[in-house]
């Protein structure tokens, strides 16, 4: 990383299939998400690096969703406990913890963002039912990022999904933290 450098926004992710995974893949998993996480916080710290954005995703509490809508009879929030249905959410929930920890060290300001669905343009059908309440438009994107740059919070997490009607995921705290208002 140069020396200037002032925000890390790791974008790291791969794709997986199943809940629990082969051993190749979980060691895949782990050193993607996990051990490379802990580096770039790491790197960071060493550099004097004030701050990394780490891309989380929905997927921390997807066992409260099902085909876009949030089982919890209200929208889900970061108040909730984990609960993934998978090995993908449960390392990227690991990921945001050791982003507490070098929070909490006072070393490196970490904001996670718990993405959610940011398909492909070619695929970005909105005939997708679930799509029409999980999607992440790329403005609204750029402006979370940005937002979680620019805030003097030393640490948070927050949900990423654009104003849909019957969205899961609740943007409340990123708007009150952040400042960061979604559009339709």
């Amino acid at each position: 990383m140069p020396g200037d450098t002032d925000v890390v926004i790791n974008l790291l992710r791969t794709e997986t299939t199943k809940g629990i995974e082969e051993k190749d893949c979980f060691d895949k998993l782990t050193s993607v998400f996990f051990q490379a996480s802990y580096y770039v916080l790491l790197v960071a710290r060493k550099k004097g690096i004030r701050r990394v954005v780490y891309a989380s995703s929905n997927h921390v509490t997807d066992a409260y969703e099902k085909n876009g809508y949030s089982l919890l009879g209200r929208e889900i929030t970061v108040e909730d406990v984990p609960k993934s249905k998978g090995l993908y959410g449960v390392l990227k929930f690991a990921s945001e913890q050791l982003g507490s920890l070098f929070a909490e060290e006072g070393s490196v300001s970490v904001i996670n963002l718990r993405i959610a669905s940011v398909p492909p343009r070619e695929k970005r059908v909105l005939n997708n039912d679930r799509l029409k309440r999980t999607l992440l438009k790329d403005e609204d994107a750029v402006h979370l990022v940005r937002a979680a740059i620019e805030t003097d919070k030393s640490f948070g997490t927050y949900y990423g999904v654009s104003d849909r009607p019957n969205k899961p995921w609740s943007m409340l705290n990123a708007y009150e933290d952040l400042g960061f208002q979604a559009k339709r």
